[in-house]
């Protein structure tokens, strides 16, 4: 599935992006990255772990209709090469973003 593999990408993508930028005194620090980047994989994770089991009825839905969002966002930060914390800090907040709009309709729906 498209999703799956773009969920695990992102991960792999967004921890070696908080590991690996450069130092330049710039806010945020790459530690802050990194941190940002962990909090996100975190917040995927439960949403692969959600849409592997196959969630039905209206849950479902709800993660069909953000799915197309959140990919883009994870595609944003896979293609991301530049060196700017800033930069990737907010395409880092943008998925955030994302996922937090999902899982707020997720729970309001009482799928959580």
């Amino acid at each position: 599935m498209n999703f799956r593999r773009a969920i695990v990408g992102f991960l792999a993508i967004a921890l070696l992006l908080g590991m690996s930028l450069s130092c330049g005194g710039e806010e945020p620090t790459d530690r802050e990255v990194e941190l940002k980047a962990e909090l996100v994989g975190e917040k995927v994770a439960v949403v692969v772990l959600m849409y592997g089991f196959g969630g039905s009825g209206e849950c479902g839905d709800i993660l069909d209709k953000y799915e197309d969002d959140i990919n883009e966002a994870m595609e944003d930060i896979e293609n991301y090469d530049g060196d700017s914390n800033s930069e990737a800090m907010s395409l880092l907040e943008d998925a955030e973003k994302k996922l937090d709009q999902l899982g707020e309709e997720l729970e309001d729906e009482d799928c959580l």
